[in-house]
């Protein structure tokens, strides 16, 4: 029949839509990258608890039983295929007719863009970063090449490395934080590299939690 891309809350699950809670509510499968973290929005909605299945790949049965059934896909929080899975599951249903249907809803992307305040029109969207120092510097120096502003997520345990490479390379550029979006600990910061450095640094308490960036890369 058709498959549903199902955003869901990045943190604070009144932010689910009135879409997205019936669109789950009727469908037949459930997709999900991870059963257990769904459930913990079927189980605060009171959501009949159907077929709910760990997605992996889009396999041949798979695909028949979406041909046959209302399927709802979601990922952990957020929109999935943004840095999460589900391109390959859209693609494989365009190439084989299936119709889709998408319920909008929250998103780190948008939602940083929205309050960082220093993306005029343009920015590119890099996802997780390298690991590596040198993966990371060579990714930073294309980009302030093209004078993009760029925007990426990051671990609590690469933060400070990542705000160390900004300083050394780009100590004057202008950098945006937001931590724990929709989340209790909430919190944005917007300075040069150096400061929230010292921040971060001196404040451990401050790296607990997930975090987006938006950079503006200057010498």
């Amino acid at each position: 029949m058709s498959l549903f891309i199902v955003g869901t809350p990045i943190g604070n699950l009144k932010d689910i839509s009135f879409r997205a809670l019936e669109t789950l509510k009727e469908a037949d499968l459930i997709l999900t990258e991870n059963p257990r973290q769904s459930l913990k929005i079927f189980s605060h909605f009171n959501l009949p608890r159907k077929r709910i299945t760990r997605y992996r790949w889009p396999t041949e049965e798979l695909m028949d039983v979406i041909c046959k059934q209302k399927v709802a896909f979601l990922v952990n929080s957020g929109t999935p295929a943004i840095s999460d899975p589900g391109k390959d599951l859209a693609l494989e249903c365009h190439k084989r007719g299936i119709e889709i249907r998408v319920i909008p809803g929250p998103s780190a992307l948008a939602s940083i863009i929205s309050v960082c305040g220093i993306i005029e029109k343009e920015f590119h969207f890099l996802g997780f970063l390298p690991k590596k120092k040198g993966d990371k510097l060579k990714i930073f120096n294309e980009y302030f090449q093209k004078g993009e502003t760029i925007v990426f997520y990051e671990s609590p345990y690469r933060l400070i490395k990542t705000l160390e490479i900004l300083k050394e390379n780009f100590p004057k550029s202008q950098v945006f934080i937001a931590k724990e979006m929709t989340k209790i600990f909430e919190n944005y910061f917007l300075d040069f590299p150096e400061e929230l450095l010292k921040k971060f640094a001196d404040d451990k308490k401050l790296l607990r939690g997930e975090f987006s960036l938006a950079v503006k890369l200057q010498p």
